[in-house]
């Protein structure tokens, strides 16, 4: 039913008959639209009494001729036709602003460290031993102290940098238009091939950390670095498939593909992390630390409440979240926050 107002009366309106027009391109569906039939509707302003109608449907095939993909790309278009309200000035004023600032920060902090650096590289010197300890000269017998569990600290590492060419390697694919932020599917399929390409990547920066810090067992460190993050994604990723399969839901991963995963996480990736192991022991070179290490820990003096982690952690997260997340939450809801009632980005074909 439909309010349709003709001078000073509203009428009710009531659409019987729906044309849909379906355009395709080849076996492909592109886009579905529909329209009413303004010759078969019922005027139900007047209407008192009980009143049988019938409703019907017809449907028009439209070839279209278009280079499109599939219906996500038409999609992409289709939104940007409509207009991204994305503020880019303020968006990249406040990046820019950001990172000026942190620039800003970094340097004087490497002129410091630098001027300390060369202050206190004369050590055996008996002038230098009679001065009053200040400033770096406090913690810098300390800072290259090999970490307690050496094998965890490069398996840290080798993850962390495995994940940040897998966030990379996605933003480059996305930009080359190997797939787009509406077909999810194409977004899984990418992120699993890059996440196992990049696995030599993490073994070799593990093992030459591992190396690095005095370790001999590169075995152990390229198994605890393979399932450092791995393991843990994998146990959740079970576990909500089940509760998605139970549920019946269409986003449950069926039992081939799940073996099809699987087979590419041994077949692949592991062998690539273990020749990334391999070659980080072998071509891993040596920490040379800018200074000695004291034999002896040195006491650490406490600090006041304002210089504690928690507060350190508030102000360091202050800055990027004021100049950066506002206008990020406005380019969030410009690319995702449009719903003009189209159907999902789904891959259908004429049978």
């Amino acid at each position: 039913m439909k309010m349709k107002k003709k001078g000073d009366n509203d009428r009710l309106i009531l659409f019987t008959h729906y044309t849909f027009i379906v355009s395709v391109n080849g076996p492909k569906v592109i886009e579905i639209a529909w329209e009413g039939g303004d010759d078969k509707n019922i005027d139900l302003t007047d209407v008192d009494e009980n009143l049988s109608v019938g409703f019907t449907y017809s449907v028009k095939w439209k070839d279209v001729q278009t280079d499109y993909v599939d219906r996500a790309q038409k999609y992409v278009e289709l939104q940007s036709s409509q207009g991204l309200e994305i503020h880019w000035f303020s968006i990249m004023n406040s990046v820019v602003t950001a990172v000026l600032l942190t620039g800003f920060l970094a340097t004087i902090l490497i002129r410091v460290l630098k001027n300390d650096f060369t202050r206190y590289a004369r050590a055996d010197l008996e002038d230098q031993d009679e001065e009053e300890e200040s400033g770096w000269k406090l913690v810098h017998g300390d800072v290259f102290r090999p970490p307690s569990n050496p094998l965890l600290f490069a398996s840290l590492l080798g993850s962390g940098v495995q994940l940040l060419c897998l966030v990379v390697g996605l933003l480059i694919l996305a930009v080359l238009g190997v797939f787009y932020h509406t077909n999810r599917g194409a977004l899984f399929v990418a992120a699993l091939l890059v996440f196992s390409f990049t696995s030599c990547v993490s073994g070799y920066v593990a093992n030459s950390w591992y190396q690095k810090l005095g370790g001999t067992n590169w075995t152990r460190c390229t198994l605890v670095t393979y399932f450092m993050y791995l393991g843990p994604f994998f146990v959740v990723a079970t576990l909500l498939n089940f509760v998605a399969i139970s549920k019946n839901s269409s986003v449950a991963l069926p039992f081939g593909t799940v073996c099809v995963i699987l087979l590419i996480l041994l077949l692949v990736s592991l062998p690539l992390c273990v020749l990334g192991g391999i070659a980080g022991k072998n071509y891993g070179s040596p920490l040379n630390a800018p200074c000695r290490t004291n034999k002896i820990a040195r006491q650490i003096p406490d600090l006041p409440w304002y210089r504690h982690s928690f507060f350190q952690s508030i102000m360091a997260g202050f800055l990027p979240f004021s100049a950066i997340y506002i206008e990020i939450s406005e380019l969030f809801a410009a690319v995702w926050g449009f719903n003009h009632g189209w159907f999902p980005p789904v891959q259908c074909y004429l049978h």
